[in-house]
């Protein structure tokens, strides 16, 4: 009997020490340290588009031209995207179809660092029933945030001024579903 006590606590304690022992001796990364604390003021910022007629088209369907980059109204395809985030460019007319929908389209290019996509993610998270995050190796910005008619560009994540450009500019659409 002593034996089997013996043998338990003996398993007990190199469970234990692996557990202890394997949970990871990597730094977390801060991300806040990637997170702008520049004020911006939107308003002085903020590009505003003309609204594009918008047209359901099929996919591979010909349109005329988007008058701002990324697109922020107009010709899109007749199935919305769902909220969320996306590991691979999203076509412009999909993503145009969700900013109808009330909802903001947060894209990044090839220079937004690991660090600074995880806290666009994280983000996209906090907002999740109303931003589609993607990459998008068109931009002219490293982050630019859309919605129906508006464009913010943006250097570097500053979580204060997107989540006031959400804020604002969510459900400013024909169809404002959004949450």
């Amino acid at each position: 009997m002593k034996k089997t006590i013996y043998s338990i606590l003996i398993i007990v304690i190199i469970i234990l020490a692996i557990i202890f022992f394997s949970k990871g001796s990597g730094e977390k990364i801060d991300l806040t340290q990637f997170d702008s604390t520049e004020e911006i003021i939107l308003d002085d910022v903020v590009e505003e588009y003309e609204i594009q007629e918008a047209i359901h088209i099929a996919p591979g369907d010909e349109h005329g031209e988007y008058n701002s980059n990324p697109p922020s109204s107009g010709w899109h395809y007749a199935s919305a995207p769902s909220w969320g985030t996306y590991k691979n460019e999203m076509p412009d007319e999909a993503a145009v179809h969700g900013l109808e929908h009330g909802g903001i389209w947060i894209t990044y290019n090839n220079n937004a660092s690991p660090e600074e996509i995880k806290l666009l993610e994280k983000f996209q998270k906090s907002n999740a029933g109303s931003t589609i995050l993607s990459p998008r190796e068109a931009n002219n910005s490293k982050i630019i945030l859309v919605s129906w008619g508006n464009v913010l560009r943006l250097d570097s994540v500053n979580t204060t001024a997107m989540q006031e450009f959400v804020d604002i500019y969510k459900n400013n659409s024909p169809e404002p579903f959004a949450r």
